[in-house]
This record gives C-alpha cells, structure tokens and sequence, in this order.
C-alpha cells in the first residue's frame, strides 16, 4: 500500500510540473489561415496532428524556442516603431494557437536523436549551412550583450527567424516555421560527436548541463536501469534567513524521465563567491552525495564519475557520467547559457594515489642523490712515483 501511495505521489507531482501551456505561431507553404477560438486549449497530441497533416517526408521543421515566451509578449509587446514582431506580422499564411502544452516536448520526443541543433550567432549569421538542414531542426541563439530590454530581443530574433524562412524557401524547399515558448522549462537535445551521439546537454537561464548517461543500479542483483530525461525545470529562489542577515541564493533543479514518471531532483546553493551541489532526491528519497565540492563561481563542475548513493540502501546507487555543471545566479537572466566557463574537477591534485607517486619519486632522487656523493668521494693517489730503491745482488762462487 505504501509502494502504491508513493508511486501515485510521484505521478502527482511529476504530472504538476509537465504541464506548461505556451502560444504557438506556425507558418509555411502547407499552411492556410484558420481562426481559432482565443481562449481554446490544444493538447499536445492534437497539436502534433496539426504539425503532421501540414507536412511532407522532405518538409524542413525549424522549431523556435523562446524562453518564457507568453501570449502577452505575442499580442501585446510594443517598440517605438509598433509591435515587436513586424516580420512575422507580415506572413499571411500563419496560424496562432494561444495555448498549446509542452509543444516542445512533443516535438522534441517526435524528433528524437536525428534532429539538428542551429545556433544564430551574436552577428546574426547561423552556425551551419542550409545545405545540410533536413527534418527537425531547433534554432538557438547566442547571447547578446548589446540586447538590454526583452522587446528588442523579440524584434532581433524576428528578423532572424523571418530570414531563416526566406531563403529556405528561396531555395524551393518546404519549411515550416515552429514559434513557441520554453516557458520554464529547459531545452535538452543529444550531443554529437563525430556522428554519434556522445550524451545530453539541458541548458536555460539559471544553468547548463551535460552529460553522457544516467545510470541507477543495484547492486545485489546486477541491475542498471539508463535513465533519460525528457522534461528539465529549473527555478531561481533569493531568500533571507529568518534571524540572520545572510541570503540564500540557489537553483532548484527538476528532471523527470517522464516514460517511467521518474523524478530526480537537486539544489545548487551560493555563498561567499563559491556554489556546491546542496541536496538531491529521487523519486522522492533524500540522496546521499559522494562528494562535497565548493567550486568557485566563475568556474564550472566536472566529474567522470560522479556517485549517489541511497541511503536506506547502500547497495543502490546512481552514477552521473562525464557531468558537467554550470550555475547562473543572475535574477534577470533571460537567455539560456551557451558555453561553460573554466573548469573545476571533482577528483582535486591532491590525491593519495598523487601523495604516493610523489613520494616515490623522492626516494628515488634521494637513492640518485647519495649514489651520486659516494661516487665523488672516491679518492686516489694524485700520482705514483718511481721508485728510489737500487736492488744489489751478490754473486759468491
């Protein structure tokens, strides 16, 4: 019965994270204006079979993510010059549905591990040739200093996208344009090297991540379950201590495998210009960190092989491989992080296996050393005389 509970708790509060309903623009060739009912709610299946009845096996799907994007920012967002979005405003053959849940997430799990990753730079020009664009392709851009107010930010990426789609379709293929929202959520794609895929990258305002694989394991019976994680949130909490002067400044991070409603969360907490990993849970069970490492704010945290164990069961553990962290303690961050920063490793230099190299080393040099001062203290004769003695033989017959 306790078992049943937990698991139906877990659903629960997996259940209130994943929901998030954002606006979506779709525009392209196979598209026709279609009024729709302002305050109507799509579901995520639905949406997809709009996606798919307006698509071909060759159409280019170039889906936008914008952070937090809602439908204040598409209906009402203003500049001097009139509405944020003039390029878009212009296509005729466009459709907007107010509120869609996780359109990302549908298209991302659609799209899989064979979708293309594109980043707009801070010059505007994109990463990758058009040449090489084909089915799913998710369009990031690099952050941009120049970029102060959340209005000009729309307007830059509405250039940008428009363009896109121009000479896409300059080139006579067939392209829909995705225009949606993250909201909280983060963006998680696969990380490619050489062709294959090397592990996963989850990035947003507050944090970048990546890693090679997720893997729980139990010990008594030999077996290791890979967890992927689809749905990623992350929130930023700046909170005063009650009968303390002292703020807490943290991250609180959610991912949820959401095929098995497995839930894995962490806090990344800063103080005194370092921050550390706080406190983890899976699936609702308090974790036990196998390291405690403060990492200096402008650096990020790696690990090869980074543990967690179980507490109530010390057979059971977690092994978070090839990790790389990244935290932003910045409030009014409204792009997600693109590169990390220098790098801190889990495993420090001063190790006992480096203690032992050390100091046989120095025993070595020591042997070396007096080697080397008992072969100089060697002395011989500075020279061999003749000798003086005259030897006199006496002959007697």
């Amino acid at each position: 019965m306790t078992k049943i509970t937990v698991e139906c708790f877990i659903v629960f509060l997996c259940g209130l994270v994943t929901a998030d309903n954002v606006p979506v623009l779709i525009w392209g060739s196979n598209i026709k204006y279609e009024p729709t009912i302002a305050l109507q709610h799509l579901h995520s299946s639905d949406f997809y079979d709009k996606i798919s009845n307006a698509t071909t096996p060759d159409t280019i799907i170039v889906v936008v993510g914008e952070d937090e994007l809602s439908t204040e920012d598409i209906t009402q967002c203003k500049t001097e010059t009139g509405s944020c979005f003039p390029e878009i405003q212009q296509i005729e053959n466009k459709q907007y549905f107010a509120s869609v849940e996780d359109p990302m997430q549908i298209l991302e799990h659609k799209a899989g591990p064979n979708s293309t990753e594109v980043e707009f730079l801070a010059d505007g020009s994109l990463n990758k040739s058009l040449d090489t664009l084909h089915g799913y392709v998710f369009v990031n851009f690099e952050n941009n200093d120049k970029i102060k107010t959340r209005s000009t930010l729309f307007t830059h990426h509405d250039r940008l996208i428009t363009n896109l789609y121009k000479e896409l379709s300059s080139k006579d293929r067939n392209v829909l344009v995705i225009y949606t929202g993250r909201g909280s959520r983060t963006s998680c794609f696969y990380a490619k090297k050489n062709g294959t895929i090397s592990g996963r990258y989850c990035r947003n305002p507050h944090f970048l991540l990546y890693y090679s694989y997720f893997n729980v394991s139990d010990g008594l019976r030999n077996v290791t379950e890979t967890v992927v994680f689809d749905v990623v949130t992350a929130k930023y909490t700046n909170a005063t201590r009650s009968n303390s002067s002292s703020t807490d400044v943290s991250v609180n991070v959610l991912m949820i495998a959401t095929e098995k409603r497995n839930c894995f969360q962490f806090k990344i907490v800063a103080k005194n210009n370092y921050w550390w990993i706080d406190e983890a849970n899976w699936n609702n069970q308090s974790l036990i960190l196998s390291r405690q490492t403060s990492i200096a704010s402008n650096f990020s945290f790696h690990c090869t092989n980074y543990l967690i164990e179980f507490p109530m069961n010390k057979t059971m553990q977690i092994t978070w491989a090839d990790l790389q962290l990244q935290p932003n303690f910045n409030s009014s961050a409204i792009e997600p992080l693109l590169k990390f920063n220098d790098v801190q490793d889990c495993v420090f230099f001063i190790t006992p296996g480096i203690l032992s190299g050390l100091f046989v080393v120095c025993l070595l040099l020591l042997i070396l050393f007096i080697s080397i001062s008992c072969i100089l203290d060697i002395n011989i004769n500075d020279r061999f005389d003749k000798s003086q003695h005259v030897l006199t033989f006496t002959v007697s017959e």
